[in-house]
């Protein structure tokens, strides 16, 4: 038996931690919140862990995929749209699915796999793909574009049934000519609702990052507790993760827009006599002064509201916002075999224009 998730308050926990988690991104934070609540008038969630289930189980990932800005317009249909994913890949796959995992671990994908267990009862396993939230989705597979004879399998939904703008499509085929259907329907219809690449548990247990739903549970009844004191919360976390922490930051100018189907910015900051730059492409991507970088995802770099003691993704920061930043080393975090392929940067790197990989040498396998 695992965790048994059946109220409100567990839920935003778990969420709050997975926001934190996010470095970012992760999706919208009230999003998340606003379907948690409709959870639980559903019922329970269950969440296994992956050592329990036999080897041959098959794993389905799901999330919502695109620019964090889309995720306002798609809340009203996003828990029945990841539900049709999962059903739908189901039913051509023949074979009952065992388990769900979430591609990462923020605030909104952490719970994306949530409303299919309830209304299909497949029990979510808690063994994301990432143990935290990552730009592109080649991060968010565990290395099986590398599988030798792998075929990529997705099915996405978006819209509201009922009306023109609904859809759903499955593709297979190649991981390449999958993601690029993908982007061209994120290109059109903004965030959409997937599920994807069908897996045997023990492929999940060696290239996932198992137990960071828990981790995230345990992250967000901290931030419970200690919100109303940010600047203790904050080197709280720190100390947890051996990380440090920039305090009392304010954006001072923000350029922002969507380039290759994810939120790109550039935020000017200033931290008391520091003067800094915070790059990202829906997850903070690096963080430097003067040129000189002082973090790089996939280290994780986080920021909590200073009036709120909740974390900012980035598509929220503003001129004004007052926030401290919490740099964890992602040698510290749980972090699945899909972020160490060279290739899984190649739209980021082109979002933000800056290679990124270079900073990644010890991480990075050939």
């Amino acid at each position: 038996m695992g965790l048994i998730l059946d109220e409100h308050d567990k839920i935003e926990r778990l969420v709050l931690g997975s926001a934190f988690l996010g470095g970012g991104g992760g999706g919208d934070l009230w999003s998340a919140m606003e379907l948690g609540k409709q959870l639980i008038g559903l019922g329970a969630i269950e969440i296994r862990s992956i050592e329990g289930l036999d080897p041959g189980s098959l794993i389905v990932t799901t999330s919502v995929v695109g620019p964090q800005s889309a995720d306002t317009h798609v809340r009203t249909s996003l828990l029945s749209n990841l539900v049709r994913s999962v059903r739908l890949l189901e039913n051509v796959l023949g074979e009952p699915i065992d388990g769900l995992i979430s591609s990462e671990i923020g605030a909104m994908n952490t719970i994306s796999p949530f409303p299919a267990s309830i209304i299909l009862g497949i029990p979510v396993i808690d063994a994301p793909c990432n143990g935290r939230a990552h730009p592109t989705v080649l991060m968010g597979s565990m290395g099986l574009h590398r599988l030798p004879g792998y075929v990529s399998m997705l099915s996405a939904s978006w819209g509201r049934v009922g009306t023109p703008y609904n859809g759903q499509v499955l593709v297979k085929g190649s991981f390449e000519e999958v993601l690029s259907v993908l982007r061209s329907i994120v290109a059109i219809r903004g965030s959409v609702a997937t599920a994807r690449n069908p897996v045997r548990a023990d492929y999940v247990a060696r290239n996932a990052a198992p137990g960071s739903i828990s981790l995230a549970l345990d992250l967000g009844e901290l931030i419970s507790e200690y919100r109303y004191d940010p600047e203790d919360l904050s080197y709280r976390i720190a100390k947890r993760f051996s990380g440090t922490v920039i305090e009392d930051c304010v954006v001072v100018e923000k350029f922002s827009e969507i380039r290759e189907g994810l939120d790109y910015g550039r935020v000017a900051v200033r931290c008391g006599d520091k003067e800094l730059e915070l790059v990202y492409a829906n997850e903070y991507m690096y963080l430097e002064s003067s040129g000189s970088i002082i973090s790089v995802f996939p280290d994780l770099i986080s920021t909590i509201d200073l009036s709120s003691g909740l974390p900012i993704i980035s598509k929220d920061l503003s001129r004004g916002s007052n926030f401290n930043i919490v740099i964890i080393s992602y040698r510290n975090l749980k972090l699945g075999s899909g972020v160490r392929y060279p290739e899984s940067y190649d739209q980021v790197i082109k979002a933000i224009g800056r290679d990124i990989r270079a900073y990644l040498k010890e991480l990075l396998v050939a």
